[in-house]
C-alpha cells in the first residue's frame, strides 16, 4: 500500500490488484461515452445512407435547403437512443464549461 500511495495509486485500486494478483483493465468512459457513441453512430450512418440525396443536383437556390432537411431529418432520427441521464449530463458538462469561462481560465479541449 505504501508503494501505492507513493505513486497516486487509490487504495481501493491497490487492493484490489493484490486481491486479484493482477490488474484488471476497466472500460472507461462510463454509460455517457458509450450513449453518445451509439448516438454519433446513427447519425452517422443515416448520412452514410443519404449520400446520395446530399450530393444530388438540384438547382442552385435549393442545395443549401434540401441539405438542412437532410441534416435536420438525420438528427431527428436517432433522438430514441437518448435518455434523461444523457441530457443531465451533457447539461452539468456545459455549465461547468460556461463557469470555466466567466472565470477566464483555460479552455481544454476533450473534457
Amino acid at each position: 500500500m505504501l508503494v501505492a500511495a507513493h505513486n497516486g495509486i487509490p487504495p481501493t485500486t491497490a487492493r484490489r490488484i493484490v486481491d486479484a494478483g493482477h490488474v484488471e483493465l476497466l472500460p472507461r468512459g462510463g454509460a455517457r461515452t458509450s450513449n453518445v457513441n451509439v448516438f454519433k453512430a446513427k447519425i452517422k450512418a443515416d448520412i452514410a445512407l443519404s449520400r446520395e440525396e446530399l450530393v444530388m443536383a438540384r438547382p442552385r437556390g435549393a442545395i443549401a435547403a434540401a441539405r438542412m432537411e437532410i441534416l435536420e431529418r438525420t438528427a431527428e432520427r436517432p433522438i430514441g437512443c437518448m435518455d434523461l441521464c444523457l441530457v443531465n449530463r451533457m447539461a452539468l458538462h456545459c455549465q461547468h464549461a460556461v463557469a470555466a469561462a466567466e472565470r477566464m481560465e483555460e479552455m481544454q479541449y476533450g473534457t
